[in-house]
């Protein structure tokens, strides 16, 4: 299985992304989203999230943040593998 381990700080909401608007924090950028919808579509990955985000927000509320910028994958949750 492929995976993808996202973090979000730096790389959903950049420094240029930032700065190049008023933006709240938490804003995700719809154009890093849009990247991460094409590498996903292009490689199969299931997306688990391993930013500190995962600590604040369910991962329901991390899908809903995502699919509000357009999003379309899914979010996964990682496994412990068995012993």
């Amino acid at each position: 299985m492929k995976v993808i381990f996202l973090d979000f700080d730096g790389v959903l909401d950049s420094a240029a992304f930032l700065a190049a608007g008023p933006h709240q924090l938490g804003d995700l950028d719809p154009a890093a989203v849009a990247c991460l919808n094409r590498v996903v579509a292009r490689s199969g990955a299931r997306v688990v999230v391993s930013s500190a985000w995962r600590l604040q927000c369910s991962p329901d509320e991390l899908q809903a943040r995502l699919a509000a910028r357009g999003f379309v994958g899914e979010i996964t949750r990682a496994r412990p593998s068995a012993a």
